[in-house]
C-alpha cells in the first residue's frame, strides 16, 4: 500500500497518541535534525518511512523520495535490528522496507558529525508500521 504525503501527515497525531501511550517522547525527524544535541543520549519515538542503505542497515527517513534517493541528510540511522523477536517488534523490518513506521529507542548523535545524516536510534525497542501490517494484541 502506497501512501501520499498528505496521508502521512495526518497519521502523525495518531502515530504521536500511539508513542505517548508507551511513554516515549515522540519527536518528529526535523525536531533531531535541528536540535539534536538536547535529545542525545535519550529514549525517544520517532516515525517516518523505512528504507535500507546500499551498504547495508536501515534508515528512517524524513518522506518517501528522501527515502527512495537515499537522501542521508534527511533520514536518521537505525541501530541493529536483528534481534527484533526479543525484542517484541509487531512488524518485521525486512518487509516493512518502503512503509511508514514509528520506532522507539535511544538517539545518538556521535556518528552525526561524519555521516552528515540526523542521527543514531540504538536499542530499538519499538517497530511498528502504520497502518499496522499485524494486529495488535
Amino acid at each position: 500500500m502506497k501512501l501520499s504525503y498528505l496521508s502521512m501527515v495526518a497519521m502523525l497525531p495518531s502515530l504521536i497518541a500511539m508513542a505517548q501511550a508507551i511513554e516515549f517522547p515522540a519527536l518528529s525527524l526535523v525536531q533531531l535534525r535541528v536540535d539534536g544535541e538536547r535529545y542525545a543520549g535519550r529514549t525517544v519515538s520517532v516515525s517516518g518511512v523505512l528504507t535500507t542503505h546500499p551498504d547495508g542497515g536501515y534508515y528512517l527517513c524524513l518522506d518517501r523520495g528522501s527515502a527512495e534517493n537515499m537522501i542521508v541528510q534527511n533520514c536518521l540511522q537505525l541501530g541493529a535490528l536483528e534481534d527484533r523477536s526479543a525484542r517484541g517488534f509487531i512488524d518485521d523490518p525486512e518487509v516493512s522496507v518502503g512503509q511508514y513506521v514509528l520506532v522507539g529507542g535511544t538517539f545518538e548523535t556521535s556518528l552525526r558529525r561524519r555521516l552528515n545524516d540526523i542521527g543514531l536510534i540504538t536499542g530499538v525497542s519499538i517497530f511498528r508500521t502504520y497502518p499496522l501490517i499485524k494486529e495488535l494484541e
